[in-house]
């Protein structure tokens, strides 16, 4: 199984479109944070969780990715946001390498399909329902193993998109995992 950062660095390689590994040298070792978005200043951003209240620098090489890459500014408060980031300085400030907010990986069965919507029964890790949920798609989503004309009632699905809070999610990437079972290949 996939650890919490192994699994952020893989998604964010499908959102970024970066290599999928920690770098360990020690000049540019990564670590990961995760937490609530409490504060967005002009060039960081401060991030509670249970360990407390972490300030993060952000520069140039920052990238950020709320649905799409974003600039600093589209960041909300509130948003649940996972920082891969490195040691600046030997003072223990950080400096965001990517930062990935509201990001949200589904897969459930289609119960229901709309023009610019997917309707599925969500799973949990273990394949247990989680309910249903809504996956919102537009010109930006990709689709993998077919297109969405192969999406049909009954099969299953993966997205990977921005959480837009009550079960609703932007897709950015769709994998088709199944054709219902009248429908197999």
């Amino acid at each position: 199984m996939l650890s919490r950062l192994s699994l952020i660095l893989f998604l964010s390689s499908f959102a970024f479109r970066l290599p999928c590994q920690v770098v360990k040298s020690p000049a540019h070792e990564r670590s990961l944070i995760m937490g609530t978005l409490v504060a967005i200043h002009d060039n960081s951003i401060s991030i509670k969780n249970d360990q407390g209240t972490f300030v993060v620098r952000t520069n140039s090489d920052t990238t950020i990715w709320r649905g799409g890459n974003v600039p600093l500014r589209e960041l909300h408060l509130g948003d649940d946001v996972d920082v891969v980031y490195h040691p600046a300085t030997k003072n223990g400030e950080m400096i965001a390498a990517e930062i990935t907010a509201n990001i949200v990986n589904w897969w459930g069965t289609i119960t229901g399909i709309g023009p610019q919507t997917i309707k599925i029964a969500e799973k949990d890790e273990h394949g247990d329902l989680k309910g249903p949920a809504t996956v919102f798609f537009d010109g930006r989503t990709r689709f993998y193993d077919g297109s969405k004309t192969g999406l049909k009632v009954g099969g299953s699905l993966q997205a990977v998109g921005l959480s837009l809070g009550n079960h609703r999610m932007r897709a950015t990437r769709v994998w088709i995992l199944s054709l219902p079972p009248s429908r197999a290949r």
